[in-house]
């Protein structure tokens, strides 16, 4: 198993370079506990280039945050075919 502190670590530099940034609220609770899904977005729009934060809900939805707004789109369980 991986330690928690490498990926971490790792975790922090992985959106330098790109305008979008996606992580699941599974990974970023894992990975930062103690940090708000909010205190998370304000953080990496922060870094260099970063002008789109998607944060996935899974079945709860997805959250868009910019530095200006934020958007939330919502998921709609697909129809059940018997």
């Amino acid at each position: 198993m991986i330690p928690k502190l490498s990926i971490r670590r790792s975790a922090q530099r992985w959106p330098e370079g790109g305008r979008l940034h996606t992580v699941s609220t599974m990974s970023q609770w894992w990975l930062e506990p103690a940090t708000s899904l909010k205190d998370h977005a304000k953080a990496v729009l922060a870094r260099l280039n970063c002008e789109l934060e998607v944060i996935n809900g899974g079945d709860k939805g997805s959250l868009a945050v910019t530095k200006a707004t934020q958007a939330k789109a919502p998921i709609y369980p697909s129809p059940v075919f018997i």
